[in-house]
């Protein structure tokens, strides 16, 4: 038997790429008495082992040898909405890249040929990559804790998306503004489950010393007290004057890590943090680069306070019971999530001119035994989740 576990894990994305190894661990952990082999797919080959994540063989090169045993099961992240062309705008190698790919859509557009060209070089899973159509591969089809939105969708992709997503056989979505959404369309065979990545702390907590790179641990273990820092490069051009400020002056405070976490196209914190780090002038302000995945965790496990704007930045705080402040405007997928999972002081998102207080508020008071409750409230649910996926699998 094989199961082939599907996501955006072909760049680096640090959310993305703890999927597949939170789902290794759980499915050795669970010993099922079935045999089977586990399947890392993306849409194109990726050697992600390189940043500590698991390699990727596209999907376009498996699908003909998925049998009717099998399971397919779409890991995690915002998958629901997407389609092709913004698929291949996040596998751009560069911004020079994305941009040619943008030109080249809208010229197979003008002459009718997008479907063709993307058929080519992806496979089967045309307009919907990651909501599958069960009819097209007859085995059992399993979406983990996902999010994301349709709504935006032609009326043609929506009716795709609502079809395929109605025949899964199990459909977790990871916080219940998405619930609601899909609920408007019809699709009411929804489980809601938190987002699969809360159980890092519970398979790597103990081995991170040694997962991690040598100088990462050289510098984290050597200051006594740090806030980590991160955020989009969108969401810095739209509060740039006030985290400028707000970091100068946490700078006087503490000690300041700039940690990016998104490093694929569209998702460029390192663009944003080396302008901070170039414009606020500090020696007690650290940028830290060229990590894998175990040095982003290794960082925020062991931080005073986590400011992002990154939702799994925010659930690996919330696995090492780091206190944590998500940074976002409005309604988002952040907010979303800490509404469906936070406890009492860590269940909205802030705005940036909170920055400074929330500080204040964090660094004097005691939050460990409610950071210790809502994590093992999210580990629990989120294990019986994969408990409810294991059993219909095996």
């Amino acid at each position: 038997m094989n199961i082939y576990i599907l996501c955006a894990q072909d760049r680096y994305n640090y959310g993305d790429l703890l999927f597949s190894l939170v789902l290794e661990k759980y499915f050795k952990e669970s010993q099922r008495s079935v045999d089977y082999n586990l399947y890392y797919c993306g849409f194109i080959d990726s050697k992600m082992s390189a940043v500590g994540a698991k390699d990727t063989v596209s999907f376009k090169k498996i699908e003909k040898n998925i049998s009717r045993n099998d399971a397919i099961i779409i890991a995690g992240g915002g998958v629901l909405g997407q389609t092709m062309r913004s698929l291949d705008k996040h596998l751009s190698k560069n911004s020079i890249h994305l941009y040619s790919k943008v030109i080249l859509h809208r010229s197979l557009s003008k002459i009718g040929m997008v479907e063709k060209h993307f058929k080519k070089k992806y496979g089967s899973l045309l307009f919907t990559p990651f909501v599958i159509d069960k009819d097209l591969f007859n085995c059992k089809v399993i979406y983990n804790s996902v999010g994301g939105n349709i709504c935006k969708l032609s009326d043609s992709l929506i009716n795709d998306q609502v079809n395929n997503l109605k025949k899964a056989d199990y459909l977790s979505i990871r916080e219940y503004g998405t619930k609601h959404m899909l609920e408007n369309y019809g699709v009411n065979n929804t489980v809601v489950a938190p987002d699969s990545a809360i159980l890092i702390s519970k398979y790597f907590g103990d081995k991170l010393t040694e997962l991690c790179s040598n100088n990462v641990t050289n510098v984290v273990d050597g200051i006594d007290e740090y806030v980590v820092f991160q955020c989009s490069n969108d969401y810095y051009n739209s509060h740039k004057d006030t985290i400028d400020k707000a970091i100068e002056t946490l700078s006087n405070k503490c000690k300041v890590i700039l940690l990016p976490i998104g490093f694929a196209p569209l998702h460029d914190d390192n663009i944003a943090l080396e302008k901070i780090y170039k414009k606020v002038n500090s020696k007690n302000i650290i940028y830290m680069n060229k990590l894998n995945i175990y040095d982003i965790m290794y960082i925020i496990s062991k931080a005073k306070i986590f400011f992002g704007s990154s939702l799994h930045g925010c659930i690996t705080s919330m696995s090492f019971e780091t206190p944590f402040v998500p940074l976002a405007d409005g309604y988002s997928k952040l907010k979303s999530y800490v509404n469906a999972w936070g406890s009492e002081h860590f269940n909205d998102v802030a705005k940036s001119e909170d920055i400074v207080n929330l500080y204040s508020v964090y660094r004097d008071n005691n939050f460990s035994e409610e950071l210790k409750e809502c994590r093992n409230k999210q580990i629990n649910a989120s294990l019986d989740s994969l408990n409810n996926i294991a059993d219909i699998i095996f």
